[in-house]
């Protein structure tokens, strides 16, 4: 009997547990939700995408995104695109966007409350956000970009 109590005790133990960290997930989201995203098919070498052929340039699709706060493609090197939302994890508003900062290299800036974020990661690197930005799938072939989800 002594036994069966104990390992009756061990898996409520668990069970509470699981309970417990399974519930603080949901403090832990990104504060962007998910949501239907297909940009068209970005020719890199199109005069309008330049800034996309060299390591650590930028591009914001305008309009496009949650909340149409645009939508920032980067060259990560080696052949690889990042994609992320322009909304800031801070202050999710229509008004409150990051864009690349011209005078300092891999970083963007919220226009509202000057949170910076790391433009390979999307990590916030200074300021009040917590959370990085929203990432989307970027695919690359034929020199061609595409951004979807």
């Amino acid at each position: 009997m002594q036994r069966i109590s104990k390992i009756v005790r061990f898996y409520l133990i668990s069970i509470v547990s699981l309970a417990i960290t399974t519930s603080c997930d949901k403090d832990n989201k990104n504060p962007i939700p998910d949501i239907p995203i297909y940009v068209e098919p970005i020719y890199i070498y199109d005069p309008e995408y330049v800034d996309l052929l060299d390591v650590l340039g930028s591009y914001v699709i305008e309009g496009e995104g949650y909340l149409e706060n645009g939508i920032l493609i980067v060259n990560a090197g080696n052949n690889e695109y990042k994609a992320f939302d322009c909304t800031c994890t801070h202050e999710v508003k229509v008004s409150c966007w990051i864009r690349p900062n011209a005078n300092q290299i891999n970083t963007s800036t919220c226009s509202c409350c000057g949170s910076t974020y790391d433009l390979i990661y999307g990590s916030p690197t200074t300021g009040l956000a917590k959370y990085s930005l929203k990432e989307y799938k970027v695919a690359f072939s034929n020199n061609t970009i595409r951004v979807y989800n």
